[in-house]
């Protein structure tokens, strides 16, 4: 018990009360604690999940909004035509990475990396001086 607590009982005991009243007041102050304590754990939880949501909802805000290195149709109701670049480069070949160490013979290299993120690096001195 704190000392104001403490001090408050001993009035309470030694003042000459019935016991009654005594039993009435101590158990009003200990339903007025309870009530604190709900209060207190009340406000927590709202807190808590207003945090969530809004947490939640920041991370599906972010997932909606377009990436900034793709570009944006302005205008979804026409197509656009393929520019006349596009049209007459060749398709891309991809090679596999035997096919892609094999472009540099004599050269010290290596694929670094996982698997689909790999960088290919130059291990050899030909290499710093280009």
């Amino acid at each position: 018990m704190k000392p104001p607590e403490q001090d408050q009982l001993l009035k309470d005991v030694l003042g000459g009360e019935e016991p009654s009243d005594l039993r009435a007041a101590s158990l009003e102050q200990a339903l007025g604690m309870l009530r604190r304590r709900r209060r207190h754990r009340l406000v927590t939880a709202t807190a808590l999940l207003a945090l969530t949501f809004a947490t939640a909802g920041g991370l599906l805000l972010k997932r909606v909004q377009p990436a900034p290195d793709r570009p944006v149709a302005s205008n979804l109701s026409r197509p656009q035509a393929a520019t006349p670049q596009a049209a007459n480069l060749p398709p891309i070949k991809f090679i596999s990475d035997d096919e892609l160490l094999a472009l540099f013979p004599n050269r010290s290299v290596g694929l670094i990396g996982s698997h689909g993120h790999q960088t290919l690096e130059f291990f050899d001195e030909a290499d710093a001086q280009e």
